[in-house]
């Protein structure tokens, strides 16, 4: 236990040390990554959304490792995901949530993650472009089930 403890803690402390407007935070990232065994690698999802909500307007190689490696793990990340964009949205979290729409959800599921968008789209306290970015996910989204 204290060992996954400890290579989660290192992985944040790493992954907090990066820059994610470097011209070699994908390969860093990756590696990064790739340092961390398979069976820890949930347990890092956490420290991923604070590294997103860290840099919220980075699209850190999106949608990227961190991206892919936190979507292997779905649905488990979904309150995660939610609270993160809750809490200081950023441009990774709305991509995600605008994939989980791109799949088939039920009408329930398809309403929490439009709330989601819309509870980002109708704030004041934050970068005018991430309110922006979850309204164009929510008309594209719309469009989307229209279509359908």
């Amino acid at each position: 236990m204290q060992a996954s403890m400890d290579t989660v803690r290192n992985f944040e402390i790493r992954l907090l040390e990066l820059n994610p407007r470097g011209d070699s935070f994908v390969l860093e990232v990756d590696k990064l990554v790739e340092s961390v065994p398979p069976s820890y690698q949930a347990s890092l999802i956490p420290a991923i959304f604070r590294f997103f909500e860290k840099y919220p307007l980075e699209d850190c190689g999106a949608p990227g490792t961190l991206v892919h490696l936190t979507e292997h793990f779905y649905p488990s990340y979904k309150g995660i995901l939610l609270e993160s964009l809750a809490r200081a949205p950023s441009l990774n979290a709305l991509l995600m949530v605008n994939r989980v729409l791109n799949s088939n959800l039920s009408e329930q599921e398809r309403e929490e993650y439009f709330s989601a968008l819309r509870g980002v789209a109708e704030r004041v306290d934050i970068h005018q472009s991430l309110a922006n970015q979850a309204s164009r996910f929510i008309s594209y989204q719309s469009q989307r089930v229209t279509d359908n």
